[in-house]
C-alpha cells in the first residue's frame, strides 16, 4: 500500500506543478490594478506554488520515515551487522532510489554511529567531522529538512532526515531542487519582486541570490525583523509591512517551519 501511495504523491506533485502553472496564468489575466486586490492575487499564488513545495517535502518524510523504521533493517542491526545480511540494508536503499527518482538514499544506526548510503557502508560518523548528524540527533526533532548545493555536480537537492525517537533508526533521502527552484524563477511574481523561503528564524534557504558560488545570504535586517516578529503567529498567508516599506507577503509551507515569502517594493496595503 505504501508504495501505490508514494506512486501517487510523485505523480499528483508533478500533476499539480502543471496546474499551478496553468492556475497562476488565469490569475495574472484577471490581475486587477488596485493594491489591495493585486495583493489578494499574490496571497493566493503564493499559497498555490507552498502546496506544491509541501507536497514535494511530504512525499519523502514519508520515505524517510518508512526506512528508519524498517523491521528488516533494524533485525539485521540487532543482529551485529552481519556482513551475508548487508544487502538487506542496501537493496532497500536501492529500490528506494529506483523507484522514487531520488538522488540518495542513507541509513544510519545511532547506537553504533554507523553510516549507510545506496551505494554502501561510508564510515562511522565522528563528532568532529559530521557535525550536522551529532546536532540533530541532539535536537530529538524527528525530521530535519535541508538544501544542499552540489558543488562538484552543479546539482540542488532537497534532503530530507528522519530518525526514531525512540530508537536508533535514522535515514535521509535527497531528490532535485531543480523543478521547484524552477517554479519560482518562472512565477509571475518572480517578475514584480523576489520570491524565497525562509525557516522559522527567518534564516534564508532559498533565495535567487544563493547559487554554487555563494551558497548563503542574509535578508536586510528590516526585513528579517519583520518576519522574526510575524512568523510565531502566521498561520496563514499574510502581508507583512517593514519599517522601510518594504511589503512582504509571507505563507507556511506545510506544518515543518519553512515559509515562502514574497517582497515587491514600495507596496502599502489599502482599504478598499
Amino acid at each position: 500500500m505504501l508504495t501505490i501511495s508514494l506512486r501517487s504523491a510523485i505523480n499528483i506533485f508533478v500533476f499539480a506543478m502543471l496546474l499551478y502553472s496553468s492556475t497562476a496564468s488565469g490569475l495574472q489575466n484577471s490581475f486587477n490594478k488596485k493594491p489591495h486586490d493585486r495583493q489578494q492575487v499574490e496571497l493566493l499564488e503564493l499559497s498555490l506554488i507552498a502546496e506544491q513545495i509541501d507536497k514535494r517535502v511530504s512525499t519523502l518524510q514519508v520515505i524517510a520515515k518508512n526506512l528508519a523504521n524498517d523491521g528488516h533493517i533494524h533485525s539485521w542491526v540487532d543482529g551485529g551487522f552481519l556482513e551475508s545480511g548487508e544487502s538487506i540494508l542496501l537493496d532497500k536503499l536501492r529500490y528506494k532510489v529506483s523507484e522514487y527518482s531520488l538522488t540518495s538514499a542513507s541509513f544510519a544506526d545511532k547506537s553504533s554511529n554507523k553510516y549507510w548510503n545506496h551505494e554502501g557502508f561510508l564510515r562511522v560518523l565522528e563528532p568532529s567531522i559530521d557535525i550536522w548528524y551529532f546536532d540533530y540527533v541532539s535536537t530529538r526533532n524527528n525530521d530535519l529538512i535541508s538544501i544542499y548545493y552540489d558543488q562538484n555536480k552543479k546539482r540542488v537537492d532537497l534532503y530530507v532526515n528522519h530518525q526514531q525517537l525512540p530508537g536508533n533508526g535514522l535515514s535521509g533521502v535527497a531528490t532535485s531542487f531543480e523543478s521547484v527552484l524552477a517554479t519560482l524563477d518562472n512565477s509571475d511574481l518572480s517578475t514584480r519582486g523576489t520570491l524565497f523561503i525562509v525557516d522559522k528564524n527567518a534564516d534564508v534557504k532559498v533565495h535567487p541570490k544563493i547559487n554554487f558560488q555563494q551558497t548563503s545570504y542574509d535578508l536586510p535586517l528590516e526585513v528579517k525583523r519583520a518576519l522574526q516578529q510575524s512568523i510565531p503567529s502566521l498561520k496563514t498567508s499574510s502581508s507583512i509591512l517593514t519599517s522601510n516599506n518594504t511589503n512582504i507577503l509571507a505563507t507556511p509551507i506545510g506544518d515543518f517551519g519553512w515559509y515562502l515569502a514574497f517582497e515587491s517594493k514600495g507596496d502599502k496595503i489599502e482599504d478598499k
